[in-house]
């Protein structure tokens, strides 16, 4: 892992439209569920929804000279699992961020309930999301189908 330096923050309203240019960045598309590019209404829209539920937790990552390099989301599965989502900026894509992004994620969300577990739906074909995973200490549990695509479950639990 790189010598980097991330502090997380709460997302803010004014977060949507540079996660909007995130989500349509070309590998993020390429490794969603749907690749597709997202509409800026329907990502406000979504956005919105995301903002006011309690039970997700957005954050964003802030490098040392508190530039936003990259976000990770929570979402529920059920009352005691959590799905994780990140992602990293186009430009600090490569730059050890990935692992340190979901440690600091997840120690955060434990500390908040520590009986939650975490899962990773990864794309089998995206090398790079499942080494950073496992990097993370997550435990490959299964081929799962999500949402009609094969993916790879990993978990990670209070320890």
């Amino acid at each position: 892992m790189a010598d980097q330096i991330l502090t997380l923050r709460q997302v803010r309203e004014d977060d949507c439209e540079m996660l909007w240019h995130w989500v349509n960045q070309p590998e993020v598309r390429a490794s969603a569920f749907c690749s597709e590019p997202i509409p800026w209404e329907e990502h406000q829209i979504w956005f919105r929804k995301k903002m006011a539920d309690p039970s997700c937790y957005i954050f964003i990552a802030l490098n040392e000279d508190k530039i936003p390099i990259g976000q990770i989301r929570f979402d529920p599965i059920d009352q005691e699992n959590l799905q994780i989502d990140i992602s990293i900026e186009d430009l600090y894509r490569g730059s050890g961020y990935g692992t340190l992004l979901i440690l600091l994620g997840v120690k955060k969300i434990l500390n908040i309930d520590s009986s939650k577990i975490i899962n990773a739906f990864i794309r089998p074909e995206n090398k790079t999301s499942i080494k950073v995973f496992k990097k993370a200490d997550f435990q490959y549990l299964q081929s799962k189908i999500v949402n009609g695509i094969k993916t790879e479950h990993y978990q990670k639990q209070n320890q």
